[in-house]
């Protein structure tokens, strides 16, 4: 038997009460009576209320504690397990997503939950059943209603870490899913993020401890000849300052150049490299010091792709524009400032103050300064301006501190496919989407009446935006985090297509349509795409890179949880309640008290 409100026992303290007030004596007032025919009767009254004698046997005392007993237990709702309420049934949840890899004492947090996972499974009840969910990038179901020991334990032990962003909400989802088939269960959680347990009967065991991290976040390259620009964006996530030697390698390990870099506690700071870059095709920045998370020390960027797209600047004087697009990678760069001579030859045309009476095409747009309506969108007039607010968008990664200022802005009524990504008092001032299978953009403010270039998130938004107009020659990007699929484009006459991962492992791909995403893509690093057209290999790279950005702030620390979430109906349907019973008994009992009491 199990008491579902076990709270109301408290009211069994009123048993003593009762019993107090038959032993305590009766104190009388002093009286003259006309007779003394009374008088033995108030004696033996006396005698049975004297303080703190021996309890006599009392009829009415026994049946009041009776219907006391019955009313509290019937109070606690108690009901009889036919079904089995206790869980045997066991729905295990294991993060392994990036953070994870953070040490944990002696161990990582990964190899903490794994061994606490198992543990629990030993010790479990006989003929426990266990299900396992792995919570990654898509949480998926490893194992489910098994009692056999070594293939649960197998199941655990099998689980590696992604190095990616975990999604708790599909997990718990899918804990859900699978508890519906169970009369009871327990899910327990092992993870260092917080999980909302709520309507789930489970327990949150908790692998996060509070370890100092620095995490590189952002690395990027412009070149102009064979002369480079590197800039790396690294943030301190402990709560001390820290001094950090900050390494440039390329993709062939050779030290190009390296500087120590101090950093606040909490604080960003965004180093800009000069070097010789050559024919380097891609590179890494990496800090080399050890910390509480190693997967995030190092970043990586592919700087040379084969293709080159070709890109018209419509302008009469914007040497902000001009230079940032100068050196964007593969990006052949045009100018005119002759309005009318656009024509349909060029995947990006950049519009800076003046649009065309028809606008081009094909290819995609970028529009800066706005003057006069087009079928993107109308101008309503000029507001005067303010603080820029970043929106988060692909376009906008890596600005989210970005701080500066615009004194006048285009009033612009902007399309239904539009997203803001730029906002200056509650209007947006910038937007992008696609229309019509072309990716547009517009900027309404000219950049001469902002400091937005002269900030250090300026270039980073310039490679942000061209890489969302132009995209990449085999993919729609070069770019990509740990667990995320890579969309394959296969070039027309390929016989043979095959991807080099970091390790130098060789795995092949399928030529058969439609193409199937790459999804291999725990590992950090740059990876090979190489496509074969007769006697010629074509190599295309990207970058997989760890998504600090989520999961680098470890310097946290949560408290483990349970959560009992039985429910009535829950109880209604396993079990056999015997509260209206003891209800019934009770008033029984009362009957039975007023009648001894009135023969009394």
């Amino acid at each position: 038997m199990t008491l579902l409100t076990s709270g109301f026992l408290w009211f069994l303290l009123l048993i003593p009460i009762v019993i107090l007030m038959y032993i305590l004596k009766q104190k009388y007032n002093e009286q003259q009576v006309s007779s003394i025919y009374l008088w033995n009767a108030v004696l033996k009254d006396m005698e049975v209320n004297t303080p703190w004698q021996k309890l006599k046997k009392n009829l009415l005392l026994l049946l009041q504690l009776i219907t006391i007993i019955f009313l509290v237990f019937a109070l606690a709702n108690p009901y009889i397990n036919f079904k089995g309420i206790a869980a045997n049934n066991y729905i295990i949840v294991i993060d392994n997503s990036g953070s994870m890899s953070a040490l944990y004492n002696e161990n990582t947090r990964f190899e903490e939950a794994k061994n606490k996972a198992i543990n629990l499974v030993k010790t479990a009840p006989k003929k426990s059943k266990f299900s396992i969910i792995s919570m990654e990038e898509e949480a998926k179901i490893l194992l489910t209603n098994s009692s056999d020991i070594s293939e649960i334990i197998n199941s655990i032990k099998s689980l590696k870490t992604r190095n990616s962003s975990a999604d708790i909400n599909e997990s718990l989802s899918l804990v859900k899913s699978i508890g519906k088939q169970y009369d009871s269960y327990k899910a327990i959680f092992f993870s260092d993020s917080s999980v909302e347990l709520s309507d789930i009967n489970g327990e949150f065991v908790s692998l996060a401890l509070e370890k100092d991290n620095v995490s590189v976040d952002y690395i990027a390259a412009t070149l102009a000849e064979n002369e480079g620009k590197v800039l790396v964006k690294v943030t301190n996530r402990s709560n001390s300052d820290v001094t950090r030697e900050l390494a440039i390698y390329d993709i062939n390990d050779t030290l190009l150049n390296v500087k120590d870099m101090n950093i606040k506690a909490g604080e960003t700071k965004t180093e800009i490299f000069q070097m010789v870059l050559n024919n380097t095709k891609a590179i890494y920045a990496e800090i080399s010091e050890k910390d509480g998370l190693i997967e995030d020390n190092r970043r990586y960027y592919v700087i040379n792709q084969p293709k080159t797209k070709k890109a018209l600047l419509v302008t009469n004087k914007n040497l902000f524009i001009e230079k940032s697009l100068s050196s964007v990678n593969n990006l052949e760069l045009f100018k005119t400032t002759d309005i009318n001579s656009v024509d349909d030859n060029y995947d990006l045309y950049i519009f800076d103050g003046m649009i065309p009476e028809k606008m081009p095409h094909k290819g995609s747009i970028f529009v800066i300064n706005p003057e006069g309506n087009s079928e993107f969108y109308a101008v309503r007039g000029n507001l005067s301006g303010g603080v820029a607010e970043i929106e988060e968008n692909n376009v906008t990664k890596y600005m989210e501190k970005a701080d500066f200022s615009i004194s006048e802005i285009k009033d612009i009524e902007f399309p239904y496919w539009g997203k803001s990504i730029i906002k200056v008092n509650d209007s947006s001032v910038a937007f992008v989407g696609e229309y019509k299978g072309r990716n547009i953009g517009v900027l309404a403010f000219d950049l001469h009446n902002s400091n937005f270039p002269l900030i250090a998130e300026f270039p980073i938004f310039i490679n942000n935006i061209t890489n969302y107009f132009l995209g990449a020659s085999f993919s729609d990007r070069i770019s990509y985090f740990c667990g995320e699929k890579v969309k394959i484009n296969a070039i027309e006459q390929v016989k043979d297509m095959y991807i080099i991962k970091p390790n130098n492992e060789k795995e092949g791909l399928d030529l058969e349509y439609p193409i199937k995403d790459f999804d291999d893509t725990a590992k950090p690093g740059v990876y090979k795409l190489i496509q074969n057209i007769e006697s010629e290999n074509i190599e295309n790279l990207f970058s997989v890179n760890f998504p600090a950005e989520k999961e680098s702030n470890i310097n946290k620390e949560l408290v483990s949880q349970e959560n009992k979430a039985q429910n009535y109906e829950d109880i209604r349907r396993l079990a056999f309640s015997i509260q209206p019973y003891l209800i019934l008994l009770a008033l029984m009992i009362l009957l039975g008290e007023w009648w001894v009491y009135l023969r009394s």
